[in-house]
């Protein structure tokens, strides 16, 4: 009954019902002939006795004497009684609640009239427009985040790095990303999915929602729809609502206030909209996929092939690798590892054989100095049968983000592990050190890039 009455009583809008539900109030009382009344496809909000589908009979009694009856029982007779109608011209716009005035710019009710005809949107395509908005939002919004965390809380973005973070970043991603789509909504009517497949949200009246109208239907989504995200609670929550819009009933957080419109769509933009569907599957199935085998190589360690050396390695469990590549164009090998909250870089830096790790040592503590506050003070290590310097120090911008460093010459290379350690954490442990022997067993046997020109010693790479 999407398309009922709907009866004003104070502030409060009450319905839909049917013309016989509303009929049958009115000849109860509950309902007088001056209450305004609506139904989508009608401009304005009118009184019940201007409406032409209602009546009501003059109020009028006529009792006829008892012949047989005693005169102490018999009732007066009563000639016909014809109330004149209200007067209705008192009504004037300005004593109506501001979401009847026809003529009030911010009118919550009818402003588009031709919108009411659309047909409502059925619960699928309903479903794949949103899921398509929530998908397309949490990219740009994780990115975001992402850059926000690494800059100003690093812990919470080596955080988000770690696959066990999965979860945890469905519970966050999905209030942020209904969060951009009531902003999106705001500034543009509508949304990438609404658009890709025919879906139009309007008020009762057919009026574009304002961004907190909208916004307080998304929080009702997110409640009465998804489950505020919880596995399992939002298949009922989802099921609920798929069997009132099936049953053509409004969705709970819609109910007497929006409707959901499907627009006419064009064999290209079903194509489109197919197309997108198929896509969203086939995305859903990978992420899925590099989820399981992320947590297989975090949980169990993996197996790390050295592109210089090309050696391989075992990775002990609990890190994650990403590769960059610095300024000079060297690649650098970074594993995090949110258990043991330390980042570690592995990265090698072409010099003169002739240059002495020393002297690299001093050039590279002054190369970084504006980052990081090296003690040039260093402990003598072997690796491989290579001589190795190890040093300590810390962020110049954060005391609390401590630092260790290892340099091991290997002919004309030079490799080092810089691990920091976040929120205080000290970045020597077990776990580092296990991953920084591992790292330095892919070294090669002997330098195998072609040397480049000397550096002076002032030069150095950041990590």
């Amino acid at each position: 009954m999407q398309d009922g009455w709907w009866f004003a009583s104070g502030e409060e809008r009450n319905g839909p019902l049917s013309t016989e539900q509303l009929q049958a109030l009115l000849d109860e009382g509950a309902v007088g002939p001056a209450t305004l009344v609506w139904r989508p496809g009608r401009l304005a909000w009118k009184p019940v006795a201007e409406v032409s589908d209602f009546h009501q009979d003059p109020m009028s009694v006529r009792v006829h004497g008892a012949v047989a009856e005693p005169a102490h029982r018999r009732e007066p007779v009563f000639d016909l009684v014809t109330l004149p109608a209200p007067r209705l011209e008192s009504i004037r716009q300005e004593d109506l609640p501001d979401w009847a005035r026809t003529a009030a710019p911010s009118s919550s009710f009818p402003v588009q009239p031709a919108v009411l005809h659309m047909p409502l949107a059925g619960p699928w395509r309903r479903f794949f427009a949103q899921l398509l908005d929530i998908w397309s939002l949490c990219v740009p919004v994780g990115y975001l985040l992402g850059m926000v965390a690494g800059r100003f809380w690093p812990a919470f973005g080596l955080w988000m790095s770690s696959p066990s973070s999965g979860t945890g970043l469905g519970f966050l991603m999905i209030p942020l990303a209904l969060i951009a789509q009531a902003f999106v909504f705001g500034l543009f009517g509508t949304t990438l999915g609404k658009v890709l497949f025919g879906v139009r949200v309007t008020l009762l009246g057919g009026a574009r929602p304002t961004f907190l109208q909208y916004f307080g239907r998304l929080l009702g989504l997110y409640w009465a729809g998804l489950g505020l995200g919880v596995p399992f609670v939002n298949l009922v929550t989802m099921w609920r609502q798929y069997a009132r819009v099936k049953s053509g009933q409004p969705a709970s957080y819609d109910a007497a206030r929006f409707q959901v419109h499907a627009v006419s769509m064009g064999a290209a933009r079903r194509s489109v909209a197919a197309f997108c569907v198929v896509a969203m599957v086939a995305v859903f199935g990978y992420l899925q996929y590099g989820d399981s085998e992320a947590n297989k190589k975090y949980f169990a360690g993996f197996e790390w092939i050295n592109p210089i050396s090309n050696k391989r390695v075992d990775i002990p469990p609990g890190w994650v690798f990403t590769q960059q590549v610095n300024a000079e164009g060297d690649p650098i090998f970074t594993f995090s590892s949110h258990a043991a909250g330390v980042v570690s870089v592995f990265a090698l830096e072409d010099v003169d054989e002739s240059v002495t790790l020393e002297q690299y040592q001093r050039a590279w503590i002054s190369a970084v100095r504006p980052q990081m506050a090296i003690d040039i003070r260093a402990d003598p290590i072997n690796v491989k049968g290579r001589f190795g310097l190890q040093m300590r120090g810390v962020m110049v911008n954060n005391a609390s983000r401590r630092i260790h460093t290892t340099l091991v010459k290997n002919g004309s290379q030079v490799w080092r592990v810089v691990s920091v350690g976040m929120n205080g954490r000290e970045p020597e442990s077990a776990a580092t050190e296990g991953l920084r022997a591992a790292l330095f067993q892919s070294l090669p046997d002997r330098p195998e890039r072609p040397r480049r020109a000397a550096p002076s010693e002032e030069r150095g790479a950041a990590i």
